[in-house]
């Protein structure tokens, strides 16, 4: 699937925002699905730059491929059908991030 990547957005406000105006199309493969409650889904679309326990431990599974395959953690919750896509680019905080709608 191709979706819309943008580099150091803060927040989920500033995605969107980026999103429209900034970004690469990239080509993404979905390698693990983190499913988080909705406070803190909320803590961290409020805060890209913290660095978070579940990107740490699916650090292995985000890269860039030699075919140019962005491959992704999907950060959301039980209830929602998209969520936020994740390449922290080896960093503990969402450095390249993407809003996938399911």
């Amino acid at each position: 699937m191709k979706i819309l990547l943008t580099r150091k957005a803060a927040d989920l406000r500033e995605l969107k925002r980026k999103v429209g105006n900034f970004g690469e199309m990239a080509t993404v493969e979905i390698e693990e699905r983190v499913i988080l409650t909705e406070e803190e889904y909320n803590d961290f679309a409020s805060d890209f730059f913290l660095d978070r326990d579940f990107i740490k431990q699916n650090i292995d599974r985000m890269y860039v491929d030699n075919a140019g395959i962005w491959h992704c953690i999907l950060v959301t919750t039980a209830n929602r059908k998209g969520g936020i896509m994740v390449e922290s680019e080896g960093y503990e905080y969402a450095r390249y991030t993407g809003i996938y709608k399911g």
